[in-house]
């Protein structure tokens, strides 16, 4: 069996509810067994709201993505000035080593996110509050607006951390609320089907018309 999805299955159920409704000998044949004009429409209102949580999914899986990129490139830019400003503190401190550990600026960066960003944290906290380390930095063009701004750079990606995480909360909530009403909607689908194969197991090409497939050799002559 093909799989479908969720784009395909909403176009085909369209299909098949449309067609349901409009087609006379097929919504006749239908109410016989049950399909009424309000139970129809009631199939057409289901369909709708599917449709309606498919495109909201798809909005928030979009927001979702928008700041993960951001956070990305936030990221790989204040990297890259990281290091600079590190190896700069480790040139202006080279005698110093004591204090290149205290304000973090010795050794590897910790691979784990949170406690990268926490030791970043750290060196420039500590430089932007000791006019000595100010002073020393100077020597290669540091300010205490400049440290400031990466401070800054700093805030923004814990925001951007923050939008991430509350985006994909809302991605994943409605994904749930679309596949919830989506299962409604397979379950009358899947009921709709086989009546509609035994009411017109005479008429493939009623069936057709219904979206059903039908195999070669079945129904009809």
């Amino acid at each position: 069996m093909k799989y479908l999805s969720v784009v395909e299955k909403i176009h085909r159920y369209g299909i098949l509810i449309g067609n349901g409704i409009k087609d006379p000998i097929i919504s006749e044949r239908m109410k016989c067994y049950g399909y009424t004009r309000e139970k129809m429409n009631q199939a057409s209102l289901m369909h709708q709201e599917v449709e309606k949580a498919d495109q909201q999914n798809r909005v928030k899986h979009g927001d979702h993505d928008q700041f993960k990129d951001k956070l990305k490139k936030a990221e790989k830019a204040f990297h890259k000035d990281y290091i600079v400003d590190l190896e700069f503190a480790r040139i202006a401190l080279a005698k110093q080593p004591i204090l290149l550990d205290r304000i973090g600026a010795s050794g590897r960066r910790q691979k784990a996110v949170a406690a990268y960003f926490i030791e970043a944290e750290w060196f420039y906290q500590a430089l932007a509050n000791d006019e000595s380390l100010l002073k020393m930095m100077s020597v290669y063009g540091y300010t205490k607006e400049s440290i400031q701004q990466q401070q800054k750079e700093i805030e923004n990606i814990y925001r951007l951390m923050e939008q991430k995480i509350r985006a994909s909360g809302e991605a994943q909530h409605s994904t749930q609320v679309r596949n919830r009403k989506l299962r409604e909607l397979d379950c009358w689908v899947s009921e709709y089907k086989k009546v509609a194969h035994l009411a017109f197991m005479d008429s493939p090409q009623l069936l057709e018309k219904l979206g059903i497939v039908v195999k070669s050799g079945t129904g009809g002559k």
